[in-house]
C-alpha cells in the first residue's frame, strides 16, 4: 500500500483503462479516415460503371439487339442497376467488415453498423441511378462518366453551399449536410454517441440562422441527406423506366402481363451480362 492510499494494483488497473481507451480512440479516428476513402473509391467505381451501361450498348453495336429483346424497360433498367451496383460490392464488404472491427474493439456504437448499411444503399442505388440516367442520354462513354461523377460532386457540395447562400452572415457552420463522404464518417459513431444524443440541446426553430455544428443539428442534417438521396434515387429510376422506351422507340410494354417471377428471372439475367462485361473489362 502507497503512503496516500492508492494501491498498486489499482493504479495498474486505471493506467491500464487509460492506454486501452487511447487505443481505442485511435482507431476511431483511423476508421474514420480508411472507411470515407474506401467509399470514394466504390462510389466512383459504380457510378463509373453505370454511366457505361447504356452508352457501351451504342458503342459495342449492341444497341438494338436490346431493344429487340423481350424484356421491358423496367427489367432492363433493373438489372442494369443491379449490376452496377455489384462494383462496389467488395468495398462495402470490407467497409462493413471494418466497422464490426470497431464495434466489437469498443471503438464505435453497434447502431453504426445498420444505420452504416442503409447509408450505403441509398448512397449507391443514387449514385447508380444518376450515372444509368446519363448514359441514357448521351452516346459516349466517357462524355457520360465525365457529367456523372461532375454532377455527383456537385450535388455533394452543394447542400453546404445552400447554407452559406442563405446565411444572413455569408457563411455557415461546416457541417456539409448532403456530403456523403462526410456523411458516412459521421455515421461512425463514438460508444458515447447515445448518451450524448439523449442529452443534446434540440434546435426550436429551423431558420438557417440558428444553425451551428452541435451534435443535434449534425444528426438532423444526416437523416435529411439520406432521406433526400432515397427519394432522389427513387425519382431517377422511375425516370428511367419511363425514359428508356421513349430513347428505344418502341411502345411502353407496362401494361403487357408476364408470367409470374419472370422479371426476376430477366433481371437476373442482365445481372449476368453486366458482371461478364465487368470481368471482360477488367
Amino acid at each position: 500500500m502507497l503512503d496516500h492510499g492508492i494501491s498498486i494494483p489499482s493504479t495498474a488497473y486505471k493506467w491500464q483503462n487509460y492506454i486501452t481507451r487511447i487505443h481505442r480512440d485511435h482507431f476511431l479516428w483511423f476508421l474514420r479516415f480508411v472507411i470515407p476513402v474506401l467509399y470514394l473509391l466504390g462510389i466512383l467505381s459504380m457510378a463509373g460503371r453505370a454511366a457505361a451501361g447504356i452508352t457501351s450498348e451504342h458503342e459495342e453495336d449492341t444497341w438494338v439487339s436490346l431493344t429487340t429483346t423481350d424484356l421491358s424497360g423496367g427489367e432492363i433498367i433493373l438489372g442494369k442497376l443491379l449490376g452496377a451496383m455489384t462494383r462496389g460490392r467488395r468495398f462495402a464488404e470490407l467497409i462493413v467488415l471494418l466497422a464490426a472491427t470497431g464495434v466489437f474493439a469498443g471503438s464505435i456504437d453497434v447502431l453504426s453498423l445498420p444505420l452504416l448499411v442503409v447509408a450505403l444503399v441509398v448512397f449507391g442505388w443514387f449514385a447508380t441511378s444518376l450515372g444509368l440516367w446519363m448514359s441514357l442520354q448521351l452516346r459516349r462513354t466517357w462524355r457520360a462518366q465525365f457529367l456523372a461523377i461532375s454532377s455527383l460532386l456537385s450535388i455533394n457540395v452543394a447542400g453546404q453551399g445552400l447554407l452559406n447562400a442563405a446565411s444572413k452572415f455569408g457563411y455557415a457552420p461546416q457541417i456539409w449536410p448532403g456530403f456523403t463522404v462526410i456523411e458516412i464518417s459521421k455515421l461512425l459513431l463514438d460508444p458515447s454517441f447515445v448518451p450524448r444524443l439523449a442529452s443534446a440541446s434540440w434546435p426550436r426553430s429551423f431558420w438557417i440562422s440558428s444553425v451551428d455544428d452541435d451534435l443535434a443539428w449534425q444528426t438532423i442534417f444526416t437523416g435529411l441527406s439520406v432521406a433526400g438521396y432515397a427519394l432522389g434515387a427513387s425519382l431517377l429510376t422511375w425516370h428511367l423506366r419511363r425514359r428508356f422506351e421513349i430513347v428505344a422507340g418502341r411502345p411502353r410494354r407496362t401494361s403487357r402481363r408476364r408470367p409470374r417471377g419472370s422479371a426476376k428471372a430477366k433481371a437476373a439475367e442482365i445481372v449476368d451480362e453486366e458482371r461478364s462485361a465487368a470481368a471482360i473489362a477488367g
